[in-house]
């Protein structure tokens, strides 16, 4: 035979439908697609039935009784890509005929029988109204120009004639069918089209009275194949975008092979043109009256259910609640995070924490800043690039971009509200609540109304596209920003570059993590194991059968083969060979244990002994939930919060439930769900091991693939309570269709439906999420539609289900006073709108974005920096620079003539200002900061020092050794940072859908709700802030307070400071309580941070994730580098004198000085050393003299002048070319 064909295993599970089965009530929920009344204008229902509804008890039922064969479709064949015209998501085409073969021996007799599964049939086409030509599943026609029902797949019995293929037609059938991702999955959604149900009747024998099929061993094997070869994967796959990488070879088989995750068969040759799909199931067991088989479906007893925020979250909890351990559970989290590395470090569990909660949300883009910025420069300069002044069109890009970002997040607003009334309003009327008046003329107006807003900003958005760098292939941006940046003649040592703003982030639905669920399925191949593949000619030769050979039959027990594929007889020879060892006691155990001993040839992937599978895919749950809101008498004065900001989470206060008929005397409403459930954890966790072995020790890598292989045989499955966070707001996204497409050109495409409430009961709307809840049903089902209940049912109440739960959601008090605490769940507060946390710097005098052009330019550069301090533990002062680096003054004490001590301004060596309040107008925060504390008492200083150095001491230096600054010999530096401080959401407040409220909308008050924000995070080494100045957003900065961050009261300085009028303790952050507003009203309040600059400053608020802000380093490099050491001396007796050429020689001066000041010079290994002294001078600042200092030595100089008392500072800078002397 020659090898065109390319056999692509498949796996096949057979599912056992025996009497016990059946008899078992709870052991299936299936159902079927409801396209009929999904279409139906009385009706116009989800396309897939609710959860726990229209589930039908069919499998009680004779018909039900047989073997049912499901083949798993490779995993290429169900990956779906974008396509590039449409848009839309598409997946490849798919086998559409499938040959049924099953060997069966009955009472020492064996027997074949042989059906084709047209897959594609459709009942449309049928020749005559026979019902046996009627389709088995409900569909939506392919070919139909709007929605039409139909149904699909049949199967030809081969003993009723030969197969004969239909008239030719257009291929369609796909995976997901017509648009359900489990179509290819869930046994119910298509027999004969992926399943084939054997009811065995056919092996009656009315010689023996059989009145229902005798016991049998069975064997079945499965070939299917493209009716069309141009459909065929292999000669499509090179149009799949994305699929092959940019340097393979289209035209190359072994290349394509790679890229759809397939080994290339040894031997293989340029004459495969098609594939064939090929797979067994081996020595099954039929008995009618027998018991249940052997399954690894498990007790519910031994399952155990943990929840949480997210899948590490929840897998944390349950492997410390199953090992005692916290520990281990935090290594679990770390591995699962990829985080192991810094479990050990100082910061190791904040860092891993921050990253933890960070995956309780997810992200959508938040818009994008453009900036000018040199070009990267040539490898080898360690020198920062200068900074870099901002043309004039930026601001106007900024401002189109900004106003292109709101305007796309209005749109989706407006389009959601335009989608919601034309959908209620074209629901029947048994839909809607009793009593409603429908005023249709007033619906139909609103709807004319927002299409024409609708219309007017989509206007707009055109518009701007063309006043930006935009491209909608992400690829070919970089030539749009390229030739907007030429047409504006910007230097070619210059580029335009995007830069993402922050992103709003929305909580993530909870999520499950169940252990011993029985599962044997991975989540994929992984990719180094790629599906090995066969040829014709590279068949099993023999197999090994009670110790002797066994060769396939050259002409095997066949069905009729006319009109089949060729390879089909010797795949089924195949198959006669391996039934034969499946009927012999461990011959195919032995087989598939040591394939290399006991057989010859490639061994065809998937073959084992059958098992009565079990293949958990999809969670299914009813839950009841009780809002506790965050917030109960409107968002005034006159209501009240019922949760409480402990600084890191938030806790109910046990406050305004609110009452019902319900358990309790509270309000409860019902949710129901379905989601797929998958082995992720274990996936992750193998991967993430995976990635630690390529650079672990020796030592280690022991351990490490053990716990490799541990991982391998996890059963834990994972999953969230998928569409949780949409049901509190009334947005269902179960499979719908829309009849009128028009509507879809304004709306856009949606993957949700309001849900109206038409049963007021359920109305829910919640957009700040509180609450608790618990399960009420729960259930795994697997691909054939059996279920595992995991909540009973005792007397219709739910019986004792206690879940491990995560700290996160576990609550503190029930709803109500008498429940039982351990099986409710807890969710506080969040916004279920997009939002983030703004924490960003502005410039240091104006409060201006950084990227915006200032109409005066800045001398000091575009620098959030308001100002430099320096703790000098010498002379006790706080030296105090501008932005750049250049001298302001000190702030030290001093005795008044009263008998004082208070805090006084000195300025310091050629500082430009006198006083602080004449630099306010340039340095206005630094001049604040500075005039505040003149005048204030000695303690007041002593602790400001004090705070600042016990903060320094507790923050980490992240690199001093590569600090060589001069300024460094002082102290660590301290920067003044001016921020700007607020909450955003996306777009307009969310709306309630309810049909009592969609015409009308009433106005939310969530968004004026407050938030507290705590700035800084103490226990973390590498947070830099030491306190921060504020005030009411719209107030200037007021800096009579440093707010400073404390844990406890563990530090004299802060238990101090925190009696201290001019200190106050961050405590929880209620002293920032912001309000979440949309971005086109924002509330904003300014701080000045008083913070290291080598590291960031954290911002934590519980309803975000944490945040953060840091100073560019090239900004502290450049004004580190300017700054003068400057040491106090007073008096000074020293001369002053010509420099001499052998005293010069003696200290290594180049050449000798003028006149400098004759006194020991300390060491110059770190810059060169001045004395600055001031001379008399009228008003404003004194005028300064710099003088070298001229080295003592041991030499008579009987013509020097007389020493004079000197008062001035000692003052070291860097050297010309920033390098000292080394000696």
């Amino acid at each position: 035979m020659t090898d065109t064909d390319l056999i692509v295993p498949v796996e096949l599970h057979a599912l056992v439908a025996n009497r016990a089965v059946r008899a078992d009530k709870d052991h299936f929920k299936r159902w079927s697609p409801m396209f009929t009344m999904m279409l139906n204008e009385e009706f116009k229902t989800s396309g897939e039935p609710e959860p726990y509804e229209n589930e039908r008890d069919y499998w009680t039922g004779t018909d039900f009784e047989g073997v049912h064969v499901q083949w798993q479709l490779p995993e290429a064949l169900t990956t779906g890509y974008i396509d590039p015209e449409s848009g839309e998501s598409t997946f490849p085409l798919v086998p559409n005929r499938w040959l049924v073969v099953r060997y069966a021996t009955v009472r020492g007799a064996t027997t074949v029988a042989g059906w084709v599964v047209h897959s594609d049939y459709l009942s449309s086409e049928r020749p005559d109204s026979d019902p046996i030509w009627d389709g088995s599943n409900s569909y939506l026609n392919p070919d139909a120009a709007t929605a039409t029902t139909d149904r699909i797949g049949r199967a030809h019995n081969l003993a009723t004639g030969p197969w004969s293929e239909p008239a030719p037609r257009k291929l369609f059938l796909t995976a997901i069918g017509s648009g359900l991702p489990a179509f290819a999955a869930f046994a119910p959604y298509h027999n004969n089209v992926f399943l084939f149900q054997d009811t065995l009747q056919d092996l009656r024998d009315q010689e023996y009275g059989d009145n229902y099929p005798p016991d049998a061993k069975l064997s079945y094997a499965v070939v299917g194949w493209y009716s069309k070869d141009d459909a065929d994967i292999l000669r499509t796959a090179a149009d799949i975008p994305g699929l092959l990488p940019p340097d393979a070879d289209r035209g190359n088989l072994v290349d394509v092979l790679e890229a759809l995750g397939w080994a290339a068969p040894d031997g293989m040759s340029s004459s495969v043109v098609r594939t064939r799909y090929a797979g067994t199931a081996l020595g099954i067991d039929w008995q009618r009256e027998g018991i249940l088989p052997d399954s690894d479906r498990p007790d519910r007893a031994a399952v155990k259910v943990a929840l949480g925020h997210s899948t590490g979250d929840a897998a944390a909890a349950l492997v410390a609640q199953q090992t005692r351990s916290a520990r281990d559970g935090d290594l679990i989290k770390a591995l699962f995070h990829g985080e192991l590395g810094t479990m050990d470090s100082a910061d190791g569990p904040i860092d891993l924490d921050e990253v933890m909660r960070r995956s309780w949300f997810s992200g959508s883009e938040g818009g994008y800043l453009w900036q000018v910025v040199n070009r990267p420069a040539e490898q080898g300069t360690d020198e920062p690039a200068p900074e870099l002044p901002q043309p004039a069109w930026l601001d106007e890009l900024n401002a189109n971009q900004t106003e292109y970002d709101q305007g796309m997040a209005e749109l989706a607003r407006l389009q959601w509200r335009l989608w919601t009334l034309w959908w209620l309003r074209e629901l029947p009327e048994k839909r809607r609540p009793k009593p409603f008046e429908f005023n249709l003329t007033a619906w139909n107006a609103e709807i004319s109304a927002v299409s024409g807003q609708v219309s007017t900003l989509e206007a707009r958005l055109e518009g701007l596209r063309g006043e930006l760098p935009y491209a909608e292939d992400p690829d070919g941006l970089p030539a749009k920003i390229g030739k907007f940046a030429a047409d504006r003649e910007l230097p070619e040592t210059q580029e335009l570059k995007r830069s993402p703003q922050p992103s709003f982030y929305r909580p993530a639905d909870p999520v499950v993590v169940m252990d011993g669920s029985g599962t044997t399925q991975p989540l994929g191949r992984p990719d180094d194991q790629p599906l090995p593949c066969r040829l014709p000619s590279r068949l099993l030769t023999w197999v090994r059968i009670g110790g002797e050979p066994v060769t396939p039959e050259p002409d095997p027990l066949a069905p009729d083969l006319r009109g089949l594929p060729e390879l089909c007889r010797p795949l089924i020879a195949e198959l006669a060979m391996l039934d034969r060892a499946a009927r012999t006691d461990s011959a195919l155990e032995a087989i598939v244990a040591r394939p290399l001993a006991f057989t010859d040839g490639p061994f065809p992937e998937y073959t084992r002994v059958w098992r009565q599978p079990w293949l958990p895919m999809y969670l299914q749950w009813r839950i009841k939930y009780c809002a506790t809101p965050f917030r109960t008498g409107g968002a005034g004065d006159g209501g009240s919060d019922n949760w409480t900001f402990d600084g890191d989470d938030y806790r109910w206060n046990g406050t305004n439930v609110p009452e019902g008929d319900g358990e309790g005397g509270v309000r409860w409403t019902n949710f129901a769900g379905r989601s797929f459930l998958t082995p992720a954890l274990s996936y992750v966790l193998r991967e993430q091991t995976k990635r630690k072995l390529a650079g672990a020790p020796d030592e280690l890598l022991g351990q490490l693939q053990d716990l490799q292989d541990d991982f391998d045989k996890l059963q834990i499955l994972s999953q969230t309570l998928d569409g949780f966070n949409d049901w509190l707001i009334q947005q269902d996204g179960s499979a719908q269709v829309t009849t009128d497409r028009s509507i879809l050109e304004l709306a856009g495409q949606s993957n949700y439906v309001p849900d109206g409430a038409g049963d007021r009961r359920e109305q829910r709307f919640q957009p700040v999420r509180a609450g608790q809840f618990y399960f009420t049903e729960l259930h795994i089902i697997d691909r054939f539609g059996q279920s595992l209940r995991l909540v009973t049912t005792l007397q219709g109440q739910p019986g004792q289900f206690d879940p491990v739960r995560a700290p996160s959601v576990t609550p503190e008090q029930p709803p109500f006073p008498s429940a039982r605490l351990d099986r409710f769940i807890q969710l506080p507060p969040r916004l279920l709108q997009e939002s983030r946390v703004r924490l960003e710097p502005v410039h240091h005098s104006d409060d201006r974005p950084l990227a915006a052009v200032s109409s005066a330019p800045d001398p000091v550069g575009d620098t959030p920096v308001a100002g430099w301090l320096l703790v000098n533990h010498l002379d006790q002062t706080l030296l105090v620079y501008a932005p750049d680096g250049s001298p302001l003054g000190e702030l030290r004490v001093i005795h008044t003539a009263e008998g004082q001590r208070e805090i006084a301004w000195n300025s310091l060596p050629h500082a430009r200002y006198d006083e602080p309040e004449d630099f306010e107008g340039v340095y206005p925060h630094v001049a604040g900061f500075a005039s505040e504390l003149v005048g204030r008492d000695a303690d007041t200083f002593g602790l400001l020092m004090t705070t600042i150095d016990r903060a320094l001491s507790r923050i980490t230096d992240p690199a001093p050794e590569e600090d060589r600054t001069p300024a460094r010999l002082i102290g660590r530096p301290v920067a003044l940072i001016r921020a700007r401080l607020g909450l955003e959401l996306m777009g307009p407040p969310l709306t309630d859908p309810a049909w009592d409220e969609a015409l009308s909308p009433t106005a939310q008050e969530y968004p004026d709700y407050r938030w507290p924000v705590r700035l800084g995070e103490y226990e973390q080494l590498a947070d830099g802030l030491i306190g921060y100045y504020t005030s009411e957003p719209g107030q200037d900065t007021s800096y009579r307070q440093l707010h400073v961050p404390v844990q406890g009261r563990d530090t004299v300085a802060y238990a101090s400071a925190g009696e201290s009028p001019y200190f106050s303790l961050i405590g929880t952050g209620a002293g920032i309580a912001m309000p979440a507003r949309p971005v086109d009203r924002p509330l904003t309040r300014y701080l000045t941070l008083l913070a290291c600059p080598h590291t960031a400053v954290h911002a934590t608020t519980d309803i975000l994730p944490v945040t953060s802000l840091a100073v560019d380093a090239d900004i502290t490099h450049r004004a580190m580098a300017a700054i003068r050491a400057s040491f106090r001396l007073n008096p000074l007796l020293a001369p002053v004198r010509s420099g001499e050429p052998e005293a010069a020689r003696r200290s290594g001066e180049p050449e000798p000085a003028d006149n400098g000041i004759f006194m020991p010079r300390p060491s110059a290994m770190h810059g060169a050393w001045s004395w600055a002294e001031p001379l008399v001078s009228g008003d404003g600042p004194p005028l300064w003299t710099d003088l070298p200092i001229l080295p003592a030595d041991d030499l008579s100089h009987p013509d020097d002048p007389v020493p004079a008392a000197r008062a001035g500072y000692l003052q070291l800078h860097p050297r010309a070319g920033g390098e000292g002397e080394t000696r």
